[in-house]
């Protein structure tokens, strides 16, 4: 193994030894002898001693820190840790099983991920050899095989890690040896060769003290081997984000298995019969359509002997049932979240043997009243967010004696009743925002001595008088946001607590970066409010009435019928939220010359959406959106509809729909623009026989894993976010894929938040015309290079969010003028990448892990406005970088390891408007020299800056006292001189960034002394960024960074 790469090279410890011993003796000598000891001298030796702690922590913790290519195979007889980067980090997303719980010895862990070799590593008997290696972790190594034999000679592995590598499934498990001592193995994030076309592993040899197992996002479509056998000690199996359709390894799962995390598969059903010992059941994001116990359907959860469950999660499914004895056997469960699925009613008894149930989340259901919680004693926490509630009754919430938190926000609350409160002593959090109140009862609160917290934005307050707040006495945050408040009463202010903070505007920043709630504290004095009216006008090119009637609020439900409005000259009538529930036939024909109907927010069964009896011929617009469904309508397809040969534009926004089982073209000939966002479309052929005309097509935020060829052709814009396609495709087309053969006419494409992890090369081939692609938010890994070649016409490109350590390539992409791959893995910038791409003017690459740039990267981007290089990993920017950012406004550099101006190579620019710097290792003393680079820019530093300035001033070395530059041979400042002292500013940056005290070395070193003793910047660095270093002091001298003066 290759030794240690020192951090002090030029460090003689003899002479420190020596130098401690003269300064031991002056100490001494003065305290026995003279009883005069100087400030200086008790200094010298506080200095030293604190130095030779230091060193003997850091030999003793047995850590060693390698630089890049340090590591080299074999290793034998390892017996100390080495971290080739921060174990902890390496660890952050393993909650159970962690390397330091799993060792039963002294932990010696060998933490190499990402080892960057010349070639990838490929373990093989003997690789390693050590008795004494407990933990190894082999993340990121681009691993493609593992031959059998190779873990043999460490005997007392408990925790392996092999995530992020080329492995095949058939070798998951399969080292060669059964591995006593193994406890936890992790391969997740797996990328298997291309031609791994094979998603079902088949075999496992048998690891016989594994706990813990984590194989998520892999792809898995079916496990079929016996987990029992192979894994006779199993508790903990985490199984999400792969693609299981089939849950036959269920029957072998080993009777120790108490976790089991299967969210975002494809599972429709499950047995718990055969897993009774389980404690933890995750199954968020399948596709299960009821929960039972008895009258069980295909795709059901059945909760059978499930006696030790403590914790169930089965949030965003398609749950439309839940049997009323289903929870019989669970009556431990604590934990229970439905949230996200289709449920509108909740039987009497279903909750009723769950005494022991803690938290209840019920939210974005389609519930209309508060389920039976009556035996629910112990619970804590109920939310029934975004259903639709809209009266509270008294009796609904009785019993609930120990509920602290309850949130009821995005309902359509209109009352609650008198003492629906009543036995909620322990609230301490009520939400009631976004709902229609008005008015509270006097009493409401009356029992609320607890609570702190109140949420009622987005109602229709005017005044703190509707909210009764008089018996809330602590009582110290309110939101009001989104009210048409007026004032804000002292004479109701002095009755509650002191510290009131009131919440009155959402957004009140002008700064576009930093959006902060604005508040006001209240106190005795009148507080008053200037709140704009906001109304939705109607736009339309003709000379004409429109009947904007929204809310009427009328005893008679407004029901549409014939005549109800009589005029040739009406041309837009909005009936938003009327509570209308029937529309007559030929309702509409007194109003020959309408061009836009709203019929939004009322009660239509969708029967009735389009049957208005004759044809609208003159109707352009119709706008049915947040639609509330009869409680006796349960098919969620419209099946008819009548005739509308002039309408363009046709709004179905968040309306339950499943499918329009009708001939487009015939009922709408002349349709351009269709919106179908928010829904619950889950197939490819939720359109009939569309007409040619549609150009726009808008299916955000439904369950569409892929859209029917015949609808594609015609569209200039398709905007599906939110759904679950998981490739996009051109001939080897699979399940769930995007197939974009010939779409020669789209312009804009935006698939945000899928799940795509493939795109097949060829992809785009007939999407020549496409100006805008948006594919945020996915499971993307690498790109083909040829993938957007064809894409001549792009001007908008979006990759962020998704797991991409490749540049794809821009050849051919010369229109492109955004460019944004924010939040990825992306490790360098190399030269020429976007030499094809010089008309960009945004190029956003902030929150990926560059290190290196390139010199010439960014050659030729005249026109780049906006440069956002934040978040990421960078020390040093070659020089001249800007030479040819002759149009730049903002540069985002913020979040990086910058220490010196000289280290960002700025050249002068009087375009610049905004410099962002924050969360470097800058002074905000260099603000003055960044600022002579860019004179009309605001300059943004840290404000935290200046704390670190005044703790340099508390040890006398702070620039403001006289402090003059110290030259370098360069003769750039690199340090600054401080009376006999000079300060090595690199240290000092590094001690600011992680929060340490300055301790001084002293200038007065005996000549030869002083030579023996010289230690170089960049050693000072090292000792800063090891966090053994400062350790090992913390004890008896707090967080001491030592600073050398040369």
């Amino acid at each position: 193994m290759t030794a240690m790469k020192s951090s002090f090279p030029d460090l003689d410890l003899s002479a420190v030894v020596e130098y401690f011993s003269e300064v031991s003796k002056t100490v001494f000598r003065s305290l026995i002898f003279e009883n005069n000891l100087s400030i200086d001298t008790m200094k010298n030796f506080i200095a030293l001693l604190s130095f030779l702690l230091i060193l003997c922590a850091s030999s003793c913790r047995g850590h060693h820190f390698f630089e890049p290519g340090a590591i080299h195979f074999p290793l034998r007889d390892v017996q100390q840790s080495i971290n080739y980067e921060s174990f902890a980090l390496s660890q952050r997303n393993t909650t159970v099983g962690r390397c330091e719980t799993v060792s039963r010895h002294r932990v010696v862990a060998l933490n190499l991920p990402n080892l960057d070799m010349q070639s990838p590593l490929s373990p093989y008997p003997g690789f390693i050899d050590s008795h004494d290696v407990s933990c190894l972790n082999l993340a990121s190594n681009e691993i493609r095989q593992i031959v059998p034999g190779s873990f043999e000679r460490l005997p007392n592995l408990a925790y392996l890690d092999l995530s992020r590598n080329h492995l095949q499934l058939c070798d998951f498990f399969n080292f060669g040896s059964s591995h006593p001592s193994l406890t936890t193995l992790i391969i997740e994030d797996n990328r298997p060769p291309a031609d791994n076309i094979d998603k079902t592993i088949s075999r496992a040899e048998c690891l016989p003290q594994l706990r813990y197992l984590y194989v998520r996002r892999n792809s898995i479509r079916n496990i079929k081997f016996s987990l029992k056998a192979a894994f006779p000690a199993l508790t903990h199996l985490f199984l999400s984000d792969n693609s299981l359709d089939s849950n036959a390894f269920i029957h072998h799962l080993p009777e120790s298995l108490t976790h089991l995390y299967l969210e975002r598969n494809l599972i429709s059903s499950l047995d718990c019969k055969i897993m009774r010992g389980l404690e933890t059941l995750r199954l968020d994001g399948n596709i299960i359509g009821s929960i039972c116990l008895r009258s069980c359907q295909d795709t059901s959860l059945k909760l059978a002997g499930v006696h030790k469950l403590r914790e169930l999660s089965v949030s965003d499914n398609r749950l439309i049932d839940v049997e009323s004895c289903a929870f019989q056997e669970a009556t431990r469960l604590e934990v229970l979240d439905l949230s996200r699925n289709e449920l509108s009613n909740v039987k009497v008894e279903t909750f009723d043997a769950l005494t022991s149930l803690s938290e209840l989340n019920l939210d974005d259901n389609l519930l209309r009243s508060v389920p039976n919680l009556f035996n629910n004693v112990k619970l804590t926490s109920l939310s029934i967010r975004r259903n639709k509630l809209q009266v509270i009754e008294r009796r609904e919430l009785q019993n609930l004696k120990y509920l602290r938190v309850l949130q009821l926000g995005g309902n359509k609350i209109r009352s609650i009743s008198a003492g629906s409160f009543e036995d909620l002593e322990a609230l301490t959090e009520l939400d009631l925002s976004n709902n229609e109140l008005d008015f509270i009862p006097s009493d409401l609160l009356k029992w609320q001595w607890n609570l702190r917290t109140l949420d009622v934005r987005g109602n229709r307050f005017k005044t703190l008088e509707q909210m009764s707040l008089s018996h809330a006495p602590v009582l110290n945050l309110i939101h009001l946001q989104n009210n048409p408040i007026t004032h804000l009463s002292g004479s109701i202010l002095s009755k509650l607590a002191s510290n009131l903070v009131v919440h009155l505007e959402s957004d009140c920043s002008s700064n576009k970066r930093k959006n902060r709630d604005c508040y006001a504290k209240c106190d005795l004095d009148e507080v008053r409010l200037r709140n704009a009216t906001y109304s939705r006008w109607i736009n339309n090119q003709s000379n004409g009435y429109v009947l904007n009637l929204p809310n009427l609020k009328l005893e008679e439900v407004p029901n549409p019928y014939p005549n109800f409005i009589e005029s040739d000259k009406v041309v837009a009538v909005n009936l938003r939220n009327n509570g209308i529930y029937r529309i007559k036939p030929d309702s509409f024909d007194s109003i020959p010359r309408l061009q836009y109907l709203d019929l939004s927010s009322n009660r239509l069964a969708f029967c009735d959406f389009f049957n208005y009896g004759n044809c609208l011929r003159n109707l352009i617009t119709l706008v049915i959106e947040n639609n509330q469904l009869p409680s006796d309508s349960l098919y969620r397809e419209i099946s008819q509809a009548g005739c509308f040969p002039e309408v363009q534009n046709l709004y179905l926004r968040n309306n339950h729909i499943k499918k329009l089982n009708f001939s487009l073209r015939q009922s709408f000939p002349r349709l351009v623009s269709l919106y179908l966002s928010d829904n619950e479309i889950d197939n490819c052929i939720f359109l009939q026989d569309v007409p040619a005309s549609l150009e726009h097509l808008y299916v955000e935020r439904n369950r569409i894993y892929g859209i029917s060829r015949s609808i594609l052709c015609n569209l200039r814009t398709l905007k599906a976010d939110g759904n679950i396609i998981r490739s996009i495709c051109y001939k080897k087309c699979g399940e769930s894929a995007l197939q974009l053969v010939s779409t020669t006419k789209l312009q804009v494409l935006s698939l945000s938040n899928n799940r795509i992890i493939e795109i097949e090369s060829c992809a785009f081939h007939d999407s020549y015309n496409l100006e805008s692609l948006d594919l945020s938010s996915n499971g993307l890994e690498t790109l083909h290079t040829a993938t957007f070649i064809p894409l001549r016409a792009l001007k908008t490109l979006i990759l962020d969010d998704n797991q991409l350590r490749n540049w794809p390539q821009f050849n051919g992409n010369w229109h492109l003028k955004m460019l944004s791959i924010r939040n990825n893995k992306l490790q360098e910038i190399r030269k020429e990448l976007f030499s094809q791409v010089t008309s960009l003017e945004q190029l956003l690459l902030g929150g990926n892990c560059i290190k290196t740039i390139d010199s010439n990267t960014f050659e030729g981007l005249t026109w780049l406005e906006e440069l956002d290089l934040s978040r990421n990993k960078i020390e040093c920017l070659p020089a001249g970088w800007m030479k040819d950012l002759k149009s730049l406004k903002s540069l985002d550099l913020r979040g990086n390891k910058f220490k010196y101006v000289y280290q960002l190579s700025l050249t002068c620019s009087s375009q610049l408007t905004d410099v962002y710097l924050e969360n470097n290792r800058l002074s905000i003393d260099d603000k003055d020299e960044i600022q002579r680079y860019f004179p009309y820019a605001q300059v943004h530093l840290d404000s935290c800056s200046r704390r670190c300035q005044r703790r340099e001033r508390a040890v006398g070395c702070a620039r403001s006292r006289g402090a003059t530059p110290h030259k370098r041979g360069d003769g750039s400042s690199s340090s600054y001189k401080c009376g006999n002292s000079v300060v090595a500013t690199a240290a000092a940056a590094a001690s600011r960034e992680r929060g340490f005290s300055l301790l001084l070395l002293p200038a007065r070193l005996p000549t030869t002394s002083r030579e023996k003793l010289r230690v170089h910047y960049a050693a000072a660095q090292a000792l800063s960024a090891r966090s053994y270093a400062a350790s090992a002091v913390e004890a008896s001298f707090g967080r001491l960074l030592i600073v050398y003066y040369i």
